[in-house]
């Protein structure tokens, strides 16, 4: 008796190992999850946050903004508010003029530029309008100021900058009277100086009438002063080149 009930007992045994190795076996093992790739676009439930600097950027410091723009930078203060402005300088003098040796680009103009102009006037004479407290109140920019000096009977009224211990010439107006005090090289004819002024022709730029020589006596002009400079000053071979572009005409 005993002998059946421990055989009943093992076969219990033997089916209980049996009915949990098979639930063990139908029960998968969880396996490891795919790697989610990142979207480059956030998610529609995720709030968006504008971007920090790292800490390696934000400890660099930013430097400020210098008080002084460098030279013919869109910053710096100029003389004249438009190329226009130069002109009516010149339309102020008093008497009749020609501005001589015109650059094409005339009146626009660079910083530290200047336009040579010959007067039927005294320069002195021909300039006492910009003097006027009218005139230099509607004219003269603030930061700038006149300044006019003698050199070898050229008359230069400078605009200069009002401030620093060095003042700095922003454009020169460069007035002469008398050709045959000007040119030493040769010998300029005493009635040259009226001649031109008085054929004289018109231009205009920016709006504004301007005198300048006929065709014959600014190739004149441009050739006088390659002559009297050339050899003190290479660069002014410019004049030269400038005649040979011009169309031909006749003296």
């Amino acid at each position: 008796m005993f002998k059946w009930k421990l055989l009943a007992w093992a076969a219990g045994l033997c089916l209980v190992l049996v009915c949990w190795a098979s639930h063990r076996a139908a029960v998968p093992e969880p396996t490891a999850r795919p790697p989610v790739k990142e979207s480059s676009r956030p998610s529609k439930r995720t709030a968006v946050r504008p971007s920090q600097p790292s800490p390696r950027h934000a400890d660099v410091p930013v430097p400020a903004a210098s008080a002084t723009a460098p030279e013919g930078s869109p910053r710096e203060v100029l003389p004249f508010t438009s190329p226009r402005e130069v002109a009516q300088w010149l339309v102020a003098l008093q008497g009749r003029y020609v501005v001589m040796r015109i650059r094409p680009t005339f009146p626009g103009y660079k910083l530290g530029e200047d336009v040579d102009v010959l007067t039927s006037l005294p320069p002195v004479a021909a300039a006492q309008h910009w003097f006027s407290p009218e005139f230099q109140r509607s004219h003269v920019r603030e930061g700038w100021r006149l300044k006019a000096t003698w050199y070898q009977h050229h008359y230069h009224v400078d605009l200069l900058t009002a401030g620093g211990a060095k003042p700095r010439i922003g454009f020169r107006f460069d007035l002469v009277s008398n050709l045959t005090k000007i040119y030493r090289r040769f010998h300029v004819h005493p009635s040259f100086s009226a001649d031109v002024i008085r054929r004289a022709q018109v231009t205009i730029r920016h709006g504004e009438l301007l005198w300048v020589p006929c065709s014959s006596d600014d190739r004149a002009l441009r050739y006088m002063e390659y002559l009297e400079e050339v050899v003190k000053r290479p660069e002014k071979k410019k004049h030269l080149e400038a005649i040979a572009k011009l169309p031909a005409v006749a003296f």
